[in-house]
C-alpha cells in the first residue's frame, strides 16, 4: 500500500516531454531527415554527372571532327553512352528508393508524382520528335542537335520545377543553368555540342553536389 501511495519517480529518459522538449525533438528529427535527403540528392547528382561526362564524351569521340586524339569505332560510342545512362538511372532508382524509406505523408505523394511527371515528360518529348520526323525530313546532324538539346532542356525545366518542392533557389538556378546550356550547345553546333554537355553539364552537376555538401557541413547537427 505504501508503494502505491508513494510511487517511485520515472527515470530521466522516461520522463514525459514538455511542449518545448517535443518541439526540439521534432526539429532534430526533421533536420536528420533533411540531411539524409540531401546526401541522397548528392549521390544522384554525382551519378548523373559521371554518366554525362562518360556518355557525351563517348558520343563526341565517335563523331567525325570530334575528338582529335582518337575516334571510337562505329556503334561503340552508343554502347558506352547507353551504359552510362543506364548507370545513372540505376543510381537514381536505388538512391531514390532508399531516400523514400521512413518518409510518409504528402511529401511522399509529391515525390512520386514528380518522378512520374519527369519520366512522362521525357517519353512525351521522344514521341513528339518521332512524330515530327514522320512529317519533316531532318538530317542526322540536325537530329543530333534537336534530340539531345530537347532532352537536356527538359532536364533543366524538371530541376526548376522541383525547386518549388524543395524551396531551394540553388536548385532553381541550377536547372536554369542546364536549360541555358542546352541553348548554348545547340548554337555551337555538332559535334562539339556533345563536348559542352560532357564538360559543362557534368561540371554543373558536380558543382551543385559540392554546394549541397557544403550546406550539409555548415548546418547544425541533430
Amino acid at each position: 500500500m505504501d508503494a502505491d501511495r508513494n510511487p517511485q519517480p520515472l527515470p530521466e529518459e522516461e520522463q514525459p516531454l514538455d511542449a518545448r522538449g517535443m518541439a526540439e525533438l521534432m526539429s532534430a528529427q526533421r533536420t536528420t531527415v533533411q540531411r539524409s535527403q540531401s546526401r541522397g540528392v548528392r549521390i544522384i547528382l554525382v551519378g548523373w554527372a559521371l554518366a554525362w561526362i562518360v556518355g557525351f564524351l563517348a558520343l563526341w569521340s565517335g563523331e567525325d571532327g570530334g575528338n582529335p586524339l582518337f575516334t571510337l569505332s562505329a556503334g561503340l560510342e552508343w554502347w558506352l553512352f547507353g551504359a552510362a545512362i543506364a548507370l545513372g538511372i540505376a543510381v537514381s532508382t536505388v538512391t531514390g528508393m532508399r531516400m523514400g524509406r521512413g518518409v510518409q505523408g504528402s511529401s511522399t505523394t509529391a515525390g512520386k508524382l514528380y518522378g512520374l511527371a519527369s519520366a512522362a515528360a521525357f517519353v512525351a518529348m521522344w514521341l513528339f520528335l518521332s512524330a515530327l520526323r514522320a512529317h519533316v525530313e531532318i538530317d542526322a546532324a540536325t537530329a543530333a542537335l534537336l534530340y539531345v538539346g530537347a532532352f537536356v532542356l527538359i532536364a533543366g525545366v524538371i530541376y526548376m520545377v522541383g525547386s518549388a518542392m524543395t524551396r531551394s533557389y540553388a536548385q532553381f538556378y541550377f536547372g536554369l543553368a542546364i536549360a541555358v546550356l542546352a541553348i548554348v550547345a545547340t548554337l555551337v553546333g555538332a559535334p562539339h555540342h556533345l563536348l559542352l554537355y560532357a564538360i559543362m553539364g557534368g561540371g554543373l552537376m558536380l558543382a551543385f553536389a559540392w554546394m549541397l555538401g557544403r550546406s550539409i557541413a555548415s548546418s547544425p547537427r541533430a
